[in-house]
């Protein structure tokens, strides 16, 4: 039985593994970052079918299959948060198009994100502004964004893709139009990359 925050971040760290249900394939896809070989054509495969066939579990199913992507990931500590009573604030930002769970404990605002490498523990500030700048400087320090921007947002339908997660937290079809083609230049630059 999982009795606290830590203990459900440690646990998760521990036997969930980063990836992600597809719907095309009906299987799980891990992202094997331990690989000390980069594999380019591996990667590029990767992206393409997350991309394209990616589907958002309900807890029940992370349960199952023990991997998950963030968003599946902030949705199976959602339910542990919420379940003991926690106020929680649930955020999308455009960078790796990433969310993240942020939860009040007494009068510390707290980031949850098991899915980050270079977070290994829950991150305590005195203000839920100062947890967000936190997360756009890592998140801007990982890749090359020159905007960022944040939702934060609320409920999900289980079985989205990608796109769909996008479209329901913003509600801007425009927005998603542009996510859309610049997953298209990412691929296509991952592409270029390999060698055939």
């Amino acid at each position: 039985m999982i009795n606290s925050p830590e203990e459900l971040f440690k646990y998760m760290k521990n036997n969930i593994k980063f990836g992600f249900y597809s719907s095309y394939d009906k299987g799980i896809h891990i992202r094997n970052k331990e690989d000390k070989i980069y594999n380019k054509r591996r990667d590029y495969e990767y992206l393409k079918l997350i991309f394209s066939s990616y589907s958002l579990q309900s807890p029940d199913m992370l349960d199952i299959n023990m991997c998950g992507a963030c968003f599946d990931q902030v949705e199976y500590s959602k339910r542990w948060f919420l379940k003991h009573g926690y106020k929680i604030y649930t955020y999308y930002i455009n960078c790796h198009n990433h969310a993240f769970l942020i939860y009040k404990e007494g009068n510390k605002y707290c980031l949850f994100d098991t899915t980050i490498d270079k977070i290994d523990r829950i991150i305590k500030r005195d203000s839920l502004n100062s947890i967000k700048k936190y997360v756009k400087d890592l998140q801007m320090s990982l890749g090359n964004y020159d905007k960022f921007m944040i939702f934060r947002y609320y409920d999900l339908k289980y079985g989205s893709d990608l796109l769909e997660i996008i479209y329901q937290i913003t509600k801007d079809r425009k927005y998603v139009n542009q996510v859309k083609l610049d997953i298209k230049k990412e691929l296509e630059y991952k592409y270029k990359l390999l060698d055939i």
